[in-house]
């Protein structure tokens, strides 16, 4: 489901610049750019501290699942 929306969205960016290289690169990389930052941040996981290893680890899985699931949401709308 999130792959269609996806690939209906960049076919709308291509088709709104018929011909206009510039402006598709542009509106591309807007819209690939939050990919890249939540890869960035993905890959960098943390959570909230806990001296329990498994709650700890438990709270960085959370937060590294909340931002990709944040990140779907604001790229398909």
């Amino acid at each position: 489901m999130q792959f269609e929306k996806l690939q209906s969205k960049l076919r709308k960016l291509i088709l709104e610049n018929e011909g206009d290289r510039d402006d598709i690169y542009s509106d591309v990389f807007e819209f690939t750019k939050p990919f890249i930052d939540g890869l960035v941040d993905i890959s960098e996981p943390s959570g909230t501290y806990s001296r329990d290893q498994l709650t700890h680890a438990n709270n960085t899985i959370e937060n590294v699942k909340s931002i990709a699931s944040n990140l779907l949401m604001r790229i398909t709308g």
